[in-house]
């Protein structure tokens, strides 16, 4: 991880977004809304990346890292665009990822594939990182903010993500 340096994924990924909404918000005046999506190899994999800050979180790099995210995502929900994602197959939103699916606009989820496609279903996932360390600038994570209707609801996926469940692993979203 520390190795990579700048081309390290959580790193580059946090790097390139910021550097899209300033752009957006400095040069695309007329812009009106943005999309976005992720591809990975085989859902499986997005798993262990997403809890790599866990165990990792005395580094300092690393911990400067997840403050990044903390400010990119900030600076998404206040930005003054629609914000839209695409989740297809082949993609994976788990964690810190699902963070920009829960700060959208709107999201959009195509489960089924086409004949002949062999992409992984899409993977929407929770992990500790969905409750508590990226709250929007009102203090509220933004599935408390999706859930207040019900908080009940956000009480069983917190308590699902505690037993380990894999919300959506290789099978699409669940409740």
């Amino acid at each position: 991880m520390i190795a990579q340096g700048a081309s390290f994924w959580p790193l580059q990924v946090a790097r390139e977004l910021d550097d899209a909404i300033l752009h957006l918000r400095i040069n695309e005046l007329e812009t009106g809304d943005a999309g976005g999506s992720s591809r990975m190899a085989s859902a499986p994999m997005c798993w262990p990346a997403t809890h790599f800050w866990k165990p990792t979180r005395r580094i300092g790099w690393v911990n400067e890292i997840r403050q990044y995210w903390k400010r990119v995502l900030k600076r998404l929900d206040v930005t003054s665009r629609t914000l839209v994602t695409l989740v297809e197959p082949g993609s994976c939103f788990v964690g810190t990822l699902a963070e920009l699916v829960f700060a959208a606009d709107r999201s959009y989820m195509l489960i089924a594939g086409s004949r002949g496609d062999n992409r992984a279903p899409p993977t929407i996932g929770l992990s500790a990182m969905n409750f508590g360390p990226y709250p929007m600038s009102h203090g509220l994570t933004r599935l408390q903010s999706r859930f207040q209707a019900d908080p009940a609801d956000l009480d069983r996926a917190q308590a699902q993500n505690r037993r380990g469940a894999r919300c959506g692993a290789g099978r699409g979203a669940r409740p």
